[in-house]
């Protein structure tokens, strides 16, 4: 059932609209002005709102609420309401973002016929958003998901800097993207990626600002990503990384570029890099304007364990999909070592392990499966580079004991010499590993 806000100040000469438009399936919330506008968007997901321009007992006119919502809510639609007469204020709703006009003397079979348009047009939107953001691991019901999911698409409203923040393995790369393709066609432009980390001050004043030899012949200057990025979004991903000594040209060179918009990426964040003095504080303001923060694995489980076993559930599917497999099924007790485990490499990793479990050639998955997997020779904590150090010891540990079974094959007396170990140290290493 759609629900609607409807903020009207004489609500008892809009009775027949409210009789109407709940006859016709529609939820509605009915405020009288500007108070309580901020805990009801908050409250609840609203489809559309009617607006009307004429609040003789509220803080706020109309067009102060349309300029409120459009900075909060920018996605949300507003059908504003007033008199055709005042077509300035008509004009000012449009400019303003407005998605469509009623006039006050409009029937109601218009009002529904506007309403219902403009419900099915934000329907398909948010739907195509939905299906977007599931695939990058973004869903869940969770207060904690649900604010991302709406920082995302308000991300997607304008051009203004982004910065995505997160520990390493949230894919922000993936997500700045996916932000672009949420923008409208208009908007969207290409989407130029710049990988900050590891590249020297020169290699990446190259790559970022192009040659500087203006006389070259055109064929043989190099076009840099800034330029590159015009009309589109320029992803900077580790923009602390950038070193500070080309921060400033970076800065000014995006400012006084023709319609690039920026998205950056920091593990850190941004105040903390300040704080390091890995970022000049004017490029730090500049990026800082809208700041999304990503959630580890290891969050999201606290925040739900059940929007986190549905997020296994997606991935195995999505699995199950591109391999051409018959997707795995964890039991109770598999699902709960998952859970128990802290991800330090987030969505990598848990893409990876899930990935290391259709290898099993078995559907159904156990406990003891999960535990083999996130201890199994060569695998790495994918975020991080390296596995947790108690982790890679047990791997080294099992690999030097199937190498010593093997060499000594059975030969228990060889087995004790080559390893230094009594045989009783023997035996229990032998079993820990079930290498016997």
């Amino acid at each position: 059932m759609p629900h609607i806000l409807y903020i009207e100040d004489e609500l008892d000469k809009a009775q027949v609209r409210l009789r109407i438009l709940d006859r016709s399936g529609f939820q509605v919330t009915t405020l009288t002005g500007s108070e309580g506008l901020e805990e009801a968007v908050r409250a609840h997901d609203f489809d559309a709102v009617l607006l009307d321009n004429e609040l003789r007992a509220s803080s706020l006119n109309g067009l102060a609420i349309l300029r409120w919502l459009q900075a909060t809510l920018p996605e949300l639609p507003v059908i504003f309401i007033s008199d055709k007469s005042n077509y300035q204020v008509v004009v000012a709703a449009v400019k303003g973002g407005a998605d469509d006009f009623l006039d006050k003397k409009d029937v109601p079979e218009i009002l529904l016929a506007v309403l219902e348009r403009t419900v099915s047009r934000y329907e398909k939107r948010r739907r195509r958003e939905r299906d977007l953001l599931r695939k990058r691991g973004i869903f869940g019901n969770s207060p904690l998901m649900i604010a991302l999911w709406q920082e995302i698409r308000a991300a997607a409203r304008h051009r203004r800097p982004v910065t995505l923040t997160g520990p390493a393995g949230t894919e922000k790369k993936q997500l700045a993207e996916t932000i672009c393709q949420l923008m409208r066609p208009s908007l969207r432009g290409d989407f130029v990626v710049v990988t900050c980390r590891g590249a020297s001050a020169d290699s990446l004043s190259s790559e970022l600002f192009g040659s500087r030899d203006h006389t070259s012949a055109p064929r043989s200057r190099l076009v840099g990503k800034i330029e590159s990025a015009v009309e589109g979004t320029l992803f900077l991903d580790h923009i602390d990384a950038v070193p500070v000594d080309i921060q400033g040209e970076l800065l000014e060179q995006v400012r006084s570029a023709d319609a690039v918009r920026l998205i950056a990426s920091t593990e850190c964040g941004i105040k903390v890099a300040l704080r390091r003095d890995i970022l000049r504080k004017d490029l730090a303001e500049y990026v800082a304007d809208s700041e999304i923060r990503i959630p580890s694995v290891h969050e999201r489980i606290l925040a739900s364990a059940e929007d986190f076993r549905d997020l296994c559930d997606y991935l195995i599917e999505t699995l199950g999909y591109e391999t051409g497999l018959r997707p795995i099924e964890l039991d109770t007790g598999a699902r709960l070592a998952l859970e128990s485990y802290a991800w330090p490499g987030n969505l990598d990793e848990l893409r990876e392990l899930l990935g290391r479990l259709y290898g099993l050639g078995r559907t159904k998955v156990y406990a003891e499966d999960i535990e083999a997997a996130l201890r199994a020779p060569g695998r790495l904590a994918l975020g991080l580079g390296l596995p947790p150090f108690a982790s890679y010891m047990t791997q080294i540990e099992e690999l030097y004991y199937s190498d010593l079974l093997r060499i000594g094959a059975g030969d228990w007396t060889r087995m004790e010499q080559v390893s230094g170990l009594n045989r009783d140290k023997l035996r229990y290493y032998l079993n820990k590993y079930k290498r016997h």
